[in-house]
């Protein structure tokens, strides 16, 4: 089996989960009687358990002779408590407790077929990482159409019973996976090794974290919109299968910036890269805060391609300019652990007491923060050249 293919199907059968729990999730909680600070709660947990399994794949299971049978196990327990939550009928707290347990085991698929990626691209240098990952993007739109609209008519009950096939799917897949440690050993290449000092050395560098703990600030604003988003829509009179298109409008946006980021870099600096992302999101909050129409909506989830990619694409190039090589790929591993985790817990019991609160004016706090990130951004001192201001450097 080609290992191009190998992996494109592997990043499709996760996002075909990926998808529908991010867009439909929340509104499964809701419609079983949790109330907006409980799904906070249940957020939460799903955030704290990317920090855990991030680090647990990255320093762990992608360095086994077999880390496809990890994704097999982290599938089926998926599967296992999904199961449990339907065939039991599971409510209120219970569901919250839950959600901790299967967040921990599904948190790991992303980052294992983000291992698998990198390390096939090692193997096979002509291989590209984009058209592998595209696979994905593509399932994250085209089953969040299918959940959406299966939901429609059986309803949200069927939700589980569709997490659990895929599960099925991606445990058969993973055992047709290639050995990728079998084959690096074969080509002489040696595995990375976990260097704790690298993520000291890190972490004691303040411009460094400034510029993640800004990124991660900036971000917070996409956990209210994970939380109570499906939810605020189906109470405004929108149809199930709108939540999937409103989703993949974002996710669309995001593919078109990353697809042509070498055209962007060539024309913004990093500071103007940070400046559109912060303007960005200010006006995509402010935007949300509004009880937007059908065709509103549109509009301000094309702008996820700038409050998220955007805002990637600028962390990466600071990345790649301010800190050594060898250091890159444990800044990533902090970064997404900040971006995914750290910023998110509070963010998601932030946003979620506002909203029970206030209802759509809490995303008013979310602009708020978009502007306090783009500021502790620009406290990093190597962002912008000494005898020049930010707004001055926003084009090359």
């Amino acid at each position: 089996m080609k290992l191009c293919l190998a992996i494109s199907v592997l990043f499709a059968v996760v996002f075909t989960i990926t998808g529908p729990i991010v867009q439909f999730f929340p509104l499964f909680l809701s419609e079983t009687g949790l109330s907006s600070q409980q799904i906070s709660w249940a957020m939460s947990f799903v955030a704290l358990s990317k920090i855990f399994s991030t680090f647990f794949v990255a320093f762990f299971i992608d360095r086994s002779p077999k880390p496809h049978f990890f994704l097999a196990a982290a599938a089926g327990f998926t599967a296992l408590i999904w199961l449990c939550i339907s065939v039991f009928d599971i409510e209120g707290l219970w569901l919250v407790g839950l959600t901790l347990a299967y967040s921990l085991f599904w948190s790991s698929a992303v980052p294992l077929c983000e291992g698998f990626s990198v390390r096939v691209c090692r193997l096979r240098p002509d291989i590209d990482y984009g058209r592998m990952r595209l696979f994905g993007s593509a399932a994250f739109v085209i089953s969040g159409f299918m959940c959406g609209l299966l939901i429609e008519k059986f309803g949200i009950n069927i939700f589980p019973y569709y997490i659990v096939f895929w599960c099925a799917i991606i445990i058969s897949w993973s055992f047709f996976m290639p050995n990728i440690y079998k084959l690096e050993r074969q080509s002489h290449l040696e595995l990375p090794s976990a260097n704790m000092d690298v993520i000291k050395s890190l972490l004691s560098n303040k411009d460094f974290l400034f510029v993640i703990f800004g990124a991660g600030i900036m971000h917070a604003g996409h956990a209210l919109l994970f939380q109570v988003g499906a939810i605020d829509w189906v109470a405004s009179g929108f149809e199930k299968w709108h939540i999937p298109l409103f989703f993949s409008i974002g996710v669309m946006a995001e593919i078109f910036i990353f697809r042509f980021s070498s055209h962007l870099e060539k024309n913004f600096s990093t500071s103007g890269f940070f400046i559109i992302a912060g303007i960005a999101s200010f006006i995509r909050w402010f935007g949300m805060a509004q009880n937007p129409s059908f065709e509103l909506i549109i509009c301000l989830q094309l702008l996820h391609g700038f409050t998220f990619g955007i805002l990637h694409l600028g962390c990466i190039r600071y990345f790649k300019a301010n800190l050594r090589s060898g250091t890159l790929g444990a800044a990533q591993l902090i970064y997404g652990g900040v971006l995914w985790g750290v910023v998110m817990i509070p963010a998601a019991f932030i946003s979620g007491y506002f909203h029970e609160h206030y209802g759509l004016k809490a995303y008013y706090a979310m602009s708020l923060l978009a502007l306090v990130g783009t500021g502790i951004i620009f406290l990093a001192n190597n962002l912008v050249q000494k005898n020049k201001k930010p707004i001055e450097q926003f084009c090359k």
